[in-house]
């Protein structure tokens, strides 16, 4: 039976879904203190364009994360998502960009803060997804790994608020991960809702296209019977089983490789040979049309 609420240490309580959604939207994501100074000294030259500060805000994968955010929310264009940093800049504009950086919350991370560690270990795995959901988008369509990686990031950064807004929840959930339990389970169990959920439910507060937002709706809540059928198209021993329609199909929705690499990414950070991220990686074989044996490799 799912769990609807959970005591905190003060007594209060935990009310599932919508207290998460609440508590996610009220933490600032930080960016890195020493992006902060040389943006500092970059805004203080006259002669500061928007390419120079482009250079540094990408080296920031957080702080690039918030740029697109924010260009988002600023793109009158409801069909289109502002999908690289570059189109994010220009979009939002040297005079509307200056106040944006100033008010960004840029701090030092310090490894002995648990918090701190605790978004870095979030951050890490979500870096990994979207690396491979840009390599796979690559190969499928070139010209289309940058999208792909941003919206990877954007799947992941729900453990990025959970890992500021809760450390302590946030590694209770990893720890009973490793030791093998399901990880929806767990964060049933501990949060009153999943992470996917939170996810889902975070879609109309990100201002992404209908298109975009349809399409991870739809992902994200994926039939386990079709992922099954799916996983059974995995390229074993060099040798490729036909597709049926429904699963062909099905792979071909947009957004499917960034779902696909964070799910990947998740489970991989567990255990490389569990399960889950065995089945992962067939399902994997049978989206990229390649040999089982090839993709772990790579991925590898």
């Amino acid at each position: 039976m799912a769990v609807t609420s959970q005591a905190t240490s003060n007594g209060q309580s935990q009310k599932g879904l919508s207290y998460w959604r609440k508590q996610l939207l009220q933490v600032s994501l930080p960016a890195l203190g020493k992006t902060g100074k040389l943006l500092g000294r970059l805004l203080k030259k006259p002669d500061c364009a928007l390419s120079d500060l482009e250079k540094v805000i990408a080296e920031d994968p957080v702080l690039a994360f918030q740029i697109l955010a924010h260009a988002n929310k600023l793109n009158t264009s409801p069909d289109n998502d502002v999908s690289s940093l570059p189109h994010a800049m220009s979009l939002i504009g040297m005079d509307k960009l200056r106040p944006v950086l100033k008010n960004m919350k840029y701090i030092p991370f310090n490894p002995t803060k648990v918090a701190h560690n605790a978004f870095l270990q979030a951050l890490h795995t979500s870096l990994h997804a979207a690396s491979l959901a840009h390599s796979w988008a690559e190969k499928k369509i070139p010209g289309s790994g940058e999208a792909n990686y941003w919206i990877t990031l954007r799947l992941s950064s729900v453990y990025w608020y959970l890992s500021l807004a809760s450390p302590k929840s946030y590694q209770a959930i990893e720890l009973r991960v490793q030791t093998g339990e399901s990880r929806s389970h767990v964060e049933q169990d501990i949060l009153g809702c999943t992470c996917q959920e939170l996810t889902q439910s975070m879609l109309p507060y990100w201002r992404l296209s209908k298109f975009t937002s349809d399409n991870l709706t739809r992902l994200l809540s994926p039939n386990p019977r079709m992922l099954a059928k799916i996983g059974r198209c995995a390229w074993i021993d060099s040798v490729a089983p036909e597709t049926p329609k429904a699963q062909g199909v099905y792979m071909q929705t947009p957004w499917f490789g960034a779902v696909l690499a964070h799910t990947l990414a998740l489970n991989s950070s567990v255990s490389w040979y569990s399960v889950q991220t065995q089945r992962t990686l067939r399902i994997v074989s049978a989206y990229l049309h390649q040999p089982l044996e090839e993709v772990v490799i790579k991925i590898h």
